[in-house]
């Protein structure tokens, strides 16, 4: 398996379970993008739970399920004991392999260390005896200079890293599955791009819904702004900035803008794409600024937070009406 292992063409995604699935997908001879499987599977509403402080996600995570199960996707996930003969036992009997694993022992990339105690989904697809590593394959590495992995790493990293997670594994069957068929990827991509311009409707139709106690779309963003501003004179301001950092770029917000990047340029919306992406690239400055303004916590530097904010999503909402 070691030439075909290197030889592996290794797609990026923004969520790791997205890109774990993908990469997997794609090996079999399926040629899907991330953002067919986000699309399709519904992942694009946005909301702010705010009774969570932070909490600002999309439905990614969930997509893959929903993708999954509305494509006949046969796969099995929950929790195993994690153990290495157990482990190397699926390596021998199941098609694709991907085990949720704690970021501290990702060593492969230092921008994990940023992250301690967060999960992340890693495929496994081989086993060296002689070296103790396994090799794994990384779609999802929030690094700007790499984006993917694809490398042995140690199997007391591995083990350790599961175990963490307490054995929480995916394992799919994709050896003559429905993914074969021409029709696959023809249905997958065309109710990816279906769901687009739906989805882009909800976002700007974005409400607070008192009674369910979340704001949607366009508001989730103007809704944490407004509670994080409550703890301003706090002594734990700070940490809410850093952990806000941390969620919009994690949990989906920013996946969501782009996985939805992604679907300009497959549909060939050039200038548009252009004019998100540069947006995008002001959104994740602003993150930034959030971030700073958690260590002079200054009325007058959240004040700018709250500006530049207000200025995005006007500029974003104008891109997105034209779609």
């Amino acid at each position: 398996m070691g030439s075909e292992l290197r030889e592996m063409k290794i797609f990026k995604s923004y969520e790791c379970m997205n890109a774990c699935i993908l990469n997997h997908i794609n090996r079999f001879g399926a040629k899907i993008s991330g953002s067919d499987i986000f699309f399709s599977g519904r992942g694009y509403p946005i909301s702010y739970q705010k009774g969570k402080v932070t909490r600002i996600s999309s439905e990614g995570y969930e997509a893959n399920f929903r993708f999954m199960n509305q494509y006949g996707v046969e796969y099995k996930f929950g929790r195993v004991p994690p153990e290495k003969e157990l482990l190397l036992s699926l390596l021998e009997s199941s098609d694709a392999i991907t085990i949720r694993t704690a970021s501290d022992f990702l060593t492969y990339d230092p921008v994990f260390s940023q992250t301690s105690g967060a999960s992340h989904f890693i495929n496994i697809l081989d086993y060296n005896d002689n070296k103790k590593e396994f090799y794994i394959v990384d779609g999802d590495v929030p690094s700007a200079q790499t984006g993917v992995y694809a490398g042995w790493l140690n199997e007391s990293d591995v083990m350790n890293g599961w175990a963490a997670k307490r054995g929480e594994i995916l394992t799919l069957t994709l050896s003559g599955n429905i993914i074969e068929s021409k029709r696959f990827c023809q249905k997958v991509r065309e109710d990816a791009n279906n769901q687009v311009k739906q989805s882009i409707t909800q976002y700007l139709k974005g409400k607070n819904h008192f009674f369910r106690g979340c704001s949607t779309g366009e508001e989730a963003i103007i809704c944490m702004i407004q509670v994080i501003e409550k703890y301003l004179c706090k002594k734990d301001f700070r940490e809410i900035t850093m952990d806000a950092n941390f969620r919009l770029r994690v949990d989906g917000y920013m996946g969501a803008k782009k996985f939805l990047l992604e679907k300009l340029r497959e549909q060939k919306k050039i200038r548009m794409a252009e004019e998100y992406k540069e947006l995008i690239d002001r959104w994740s400055r602003w993150c930034m600024l959030l971030l700073k303004s958690g260590l002079s916590a200054t009325v007058e530097n959240f004040s700018i937070v709250k500006n530049r904010m207000q200025e995005l999503i006007q500029q974003e909402h104008r891109i997105l009406e034209r779609y």
